[in-house]
């Protein structure tokens, strides 16, 4: 049926019902009989299916506010029995709750829209009646016991089930599911309480906007057996977090793994040290960037020992060879790990002084690191080892490769270099340079024998 058009006179039992005087919407009428909800302002207003209204009673007077806002007053009655005419009901529905179709009739959720519930059914009558008790928002169900209905009493207020609505309560789907939740806080007030969730899911625990498919954080449950796991545990503000296995079993083992070529990072933006105290196996290629530093089984120290190009036995081991002005003589050495270099030292051949030396320090690319005062230090006494000092301490990484170089400025004096047959996997060779700039130059990749100056690190 359409809204009311005229008075009329409905049927009523029970009671007595309670009488409220509503100011009115302006230029309304509302007419005798006719279903009342008041608007989103509070005024009272013939009923229809809009989002936003209440059912507040049945109007028993008819009256017309021609003017504003409350310049008029309508009584309704509530809180008792009245049989309306109803769009589509069922004999099942006795005890379910209908809403406010128009003015005139009600129906079940199904047959609106906005959901304006005028009360619940108390007896079926025919597809079109029904009586229906009314109540104010229809807070009064007169039913022993209650055990819900009225399609669950409305989901309370209308939420859907198995989805989170805004200001509705929360109610699972026939699956027992709910989605939607946005956030929430789980806080058990027991403090031996806990949270248990049992599941063989593949996606037990999904969480991130990529859902299940792409999430920050997934947890694979779906081994039936399962009998080993994880545990977190948390530490004070200056304790330790104790990532853990958990399991039935005596021995367990924890696998991390990237994806494809992707890389694992430990402590890449903590500045903490990383310590592995048990017996650790390396199966792939290992590079150091930072190099080894002297700790627990370490044996190297932290003042380089015996790193050189070739180690003699007498001082006038290897060749003796003179130098030329400009050249720098360069050859390879191998740092087992980090150390400070302050100096390099040579052996001097069997022509000593008059001529001056800068010593240099060189990556394995043969980039500059470090050297002497450029003004270079005499030659020192034939046959002896002459230390220079570099101008600062370089803190070298290991294990790598360095090379050490020689630059004179005349061809005078002359120093020891390794022979043929003797270099033992050591590069080096004489590059031009020009002396008092010490330079970066291309590092030698071959042996050049008579080339490589008997040199080590200090």
């Amino acid at each position: 049926m359409a809204a009311l058009t005229a008075d009329r006179t409905l049927k009523r039992r029970g009671g007595p019902g309670q009488l409220v005087r509503l100011p009115m919407y302006r230029a309304t009428t509302i007419y005798k009989g006719s279903l009342v909800s008041v608007n989103a302002t509070g005024y009272a207003i013939a009923s229809t299916d809009t989002a936003g209204t209440k059912f507040v009673g049945i109007a028993t007077e008819k009256v017309v506010n021609a003017g504003s806002d409350g310049d008029k007053f309508i009584r309704v009655e509530t809180g008792r029995e009245y049989l309306l005419p109803a769009t589509s009901i069922t004999q099942a529905m006795v005890g379910d709750t209908v809403f406010a179709e128009d003015s005139s009739d009600v129906d079940d959720l199904t047959g609106v829209t906005n959901g304006i519930t005028v009360g619940n059914i108390t007896e079926y009558i025919s597809t079109t009646s029904a009586w229906v008790f009314c109540g104010l928002s229809s807070t009064v169900i007169p039913v022993a016991g209650v055990t819900s209905s009225a399609t669950e009493l409305n989901y309370s207020d209308g939420s859907v089930p198995g989805t989170v609505v805004a200001g509705k309560a929360v109610v699972v789907n026939s699956d027992k599911d709910i989605s939607a939740f946005r956030d929430v806080t789980l806080r058990h007030a027991v403090s031996t309480g806990k949270w248990t969730a049992t599941t063989v899911e593949a996606s037990a625990l999904a969480i991130g906007a990529g859902g299940a498919t792409d999430p920050v954080l997934q947890v694979d449950a779906s081994t039936g057996s399962q009998k080993s796991g994880l545990k977190i545990t948390g530490g004070t503000t200056t304790g330790t977090v104790a990532v853990a296995c958990i399991s039935d079993g005596a021995n367990v083992a924890l696998t991390v793994n990237g994806k494809g070529t992707g890389t694992i990072g430990i402590g890449s933006v903590s500045t903490g040290a990383v310590t592995i105290t048990p017996a650790t196996t390396v199966t792939g290629a290992l590079t150091l960037t930072g190099g080894i530093a002297k700790a627990g089984g370490t044996n190297f120290s932290v003042k380089p020992y015996n790193i050189g190009t070739w180690q003699v036995v007498a001082a006038t081991g290897g060749t003796d060879s003179a130098c030329t002005n400009g050249d720098a003589y360069c050859g390879s050495i191998q740092v087992p790990g980090n150390c400070t270099i302050t100096g390099i030292s040579y052996l001097v051949g069997s022509v000593g002084g008059t001529d001056k030396v800068v010593v240099s320090l060189h990556d394995a690319t043969g980039a500059l690191l470090a050297n002497s005062a450029l003004a270079g230090a005499t030659v020192g006494t034939a046959a002896q080892v002459q230390a220079v000092a570099l101008t600062a301490p370089y803190a070298a990484v290991g294990p790598a490769t360095y090379f050490v170089a020689l630059t004179f400025n005349g061809t005078t004096a002359k120093f020891r270099t390794v022979p043929a047959y003797c270099q033992a996997g050591v590069m080096g060779n004489s590059v031009t340079q020009t002396f008092g700039t010490a330079a970066t130059f291309t590092a030698p990749t071959t042996f050049t024998a008579d080339k490589v100056p008997v040199a080590f690190v200090y």
